[in-house]
């Protein structure tokens, strides 16, 4: 099969395809960054949504609708290991994120395969049909990126967790692991830590099934 080549946005990391393309991908993080947005249909663009920031948003007082930026990092070659960003739509996200639970519960990290991703015409949820993006392994293909040669997930931020913590957890990044299994696993190599803030630091980085060490960070997204 003929894939297509992403689309790659002038100015900024973004990618994406249009309707009936298929390309391949890996996933950086199972976990995205997710934003409120508005879309301005006049000038064809999204904006962010400032309600959750300040007391008011002018946005919302137009009375233009909310929309939920679910933004995933991925690869899209094996040459270089910068990450590109794909914005997708609550009925993608959910659709991504149900193959991900599979896979999660066998015990595969979904960030070692690859996957052939398609837009188009999508089933929600709730039965409707919608346009977006759906996935599926490509099976027995090598991923682009191993594991030890992924960048560092620390970026610019304020930490929320102690970085000795953070830094001390970079063996497990990425790896499948439910929140009891961290917990107890945290608990072993930090027996000094209190255990009210293990259990915190174990939520906030165990969200979604797997140790993400982004969350050690503000999440900050422009």
């Amino acid at each position: 099969m003929e894939y297509s080549d992403w689309i790659k946005s002038p100015k900024s990391e973004r990618v994406w395809l249009e309707d009936s393309m298929t390309a391949l991908c890996q996933f950086a993080y199972v976990t995205p960054l997710h934003k409120v947005m508005h879309w301005d249909d006049i000038n064809r663009r999204r904006t962010i949504c400032y309600q959750g920031k300040y007391e008011r948003c002018t946005t919302c007082d137009k009375g233009i609708a909310q929309i939920h930026d679910y933004t995933y990092g991925i690869y899209i070659s094996n040459e270089g290991k910068a990450i590109r960003y794909l914005s997708t739509a609550l009925s993608s996200h959910t659709n991504f994120q149900t193959v991900f639970r599979d896979y999660l519960k066998a015990n595969t990290n979904p960030c070692d395969l690859l996957f052939q991703i398609r837009k188009g015409e999508i089933i929600t949820p709730k039965g409707f049909e919608t346009k977006g993006y759906d996935i599926e392994v490509l099976k027995d293909a090598e991923p682009y990126i191993a594991e030890v040669d992924r960048p560092s997930p620390f970026q610019e931020g304020k930490w929320v967790i102690p970085r000795l913590v953070a830094e001390a957890l970079l063996d497990i990044d990425g790896h499948p692991m439910n929140l009891i299994d961290l917990y107890t696993e945290m608990k072993e190599r930090f027996p000094s830590i209190e255990d009210r803030d293990i259990k915190e630091y174990a939520i906030l980085l165990g969200e979604g099934g797997v140790v993400d060490l982004r969350n050690a960070k503000e999440k900050e997204w422009a």
